[in-house]
């Protein structure tokens, strides 16, 4: 086991709760079932494939998303992560990243036909799942983490703003992505779990934008 997979981070860094999800998409893992949620049966539609945060759960970003996804020509994959929501299992930090593999599977659809989205924590599993399908059409990362070491010693120690990601996270993270066709939008309001709430018009227009850019087809 990972050090950072030890139980004492896990409960510092995940907050997860146990709520049941209606046509919820299971995905078999190792030792559990992750209870997905998908917007349409596979078809030959590209996919948004969403992460969301640590204290956040797929019932919270279905409407939020597939209605602008599928003005654009993408479906919505929503991910679920150990032990949240109807998943079984706990979640581990490092543990998990090896669940991008059969969520993809459970996707059904070319890697070349997915975009990954990760919020907070779920950048981590966007990032890995750009990082195990490298053809994908591309990574949207909100409030994304560049150093996972400085968030868990912020989470491990209880600092009162542990909930925030500065912005030179997402400096950093534009800085390293490989792709010459890559951008960084920052928004002048909000924080990092009001981002969406404070800036909704825009925060749409951007994520349109870059699906219309991606759009396989």
């Amino acid at each position: 086991m990972s050090l950072l997979d030890h139980p004492l981070i896990s409960e510092r860094y995940f907050f997860p709760e146990h709520v049941p999800l209606a046509d919820a998409v299971e995905v078999p893992v190792e030792g559990g079932v992750l209870a997905c949620w998908r917007s349409r049966p596979p078809s030959d539609r590209p996919v948004l494939v969403h992460f969301h945060g640590n204290g956040e759960r797929v019932q919270h970003w279905i409407s939020p998303f597939v209605s602008v996804a599928d003005l654009q020509g993408f479906d919505v994959f929503l991910a679920e992560y150990r032990g949240y929501g109807g998943s079984t299992g706990t979640p581990a930090l490092v543990g998990m990243l090896d669940d991008v593999v059969p969520i993809m599977t459970a996707v059904g659809v070319a890697s070349k036909r997915v975009v990954a989205f990760g919020r907070s924590v779920g950048s981590i599993y966007a990032i890995e799942l750009a990082h195990r399908f490298p053809d994908i059409a591309g990574l949207v990362l909100e409030s994304g983490i560049a150093d996972v070491a400085q968030r868990l010693l912020v989470r491990v120690q209880h600092a009162e703003q542990d909930a925030l990601v500065t912005i030179d996270h997402a400096v950093r993270n534009h800085a390293w992505a490989g792709s010459s066709n890559k951008r960084l939008v920052r928004f002048p309001d909000g924080d990092h779990n009001t981002i969406l709430a404070a800036n909704a018009p825009e925060y749409i227009v951007q994520v349109r934008r870059f699906l219309l850019d991606a759009h396989p087809d």
